[in-house]
């Protein structure tokens, strides 16, 4: 009986299927090139309008460190932050600050809805001033 040899994920197989064809190759760079530095641009733009502007540049740096070196390098300081806050998260007087801050804010919320309803009840009487319709 042999031993089988573990197959290499999908996206492996893929990519060494593209590298084969030169023509395929270039199409895929060139391609993982547009849709990262489109979705930098985008989230340069969202930087200025409401929007999660970082995380989209996140994003696009993660598309472009699959094919390129240098947008691995500038990823590399986020990995290591990234790290650092997963292991702050992971410390137990951490973990108590953000349930008494979940906690005062549910509680907040549930005291503000409260107000609302002793005052107005279920009518939106007081959102209605809000903005004119």
């Amino acid at each position: 009986m042999t031993q089988q040899q573990t197959a290499l994920p999908w996206n492996t197989r893929f990519r060494a299927w593209l590298r084969r064809n030169w023509l395929l190759d270039t199409a895929w760079r060139i391609t993982v090139f547009v849709v990262g530095v489109t979705l930098m641009c985008v989230g340069a733009l969202l930087l200025v309008l409401p929007g999660p502007g970082w995380a989209m540049i996140a994003l696009g740096l993660i598309v472009l460190a699959s094919e390129y070196v240098w947008a691995q390098r500038l990823l590399a300081p986020l990995k290591r932050k990234l790290r650092s806050a997963k292991n702050r998260a992971q410390q137990p007087q951490y973990r108590n600050q953000v349930r008494i801050a979940s906690a005062l804010a549910l509680v907040g919320f549930s005291v503000a809805v409260g107000a609302y309803l002793w005052r107005y009840g279920l009518s939106l009487d007081g959102v209605r001033g809000l903005w004119p319709l």
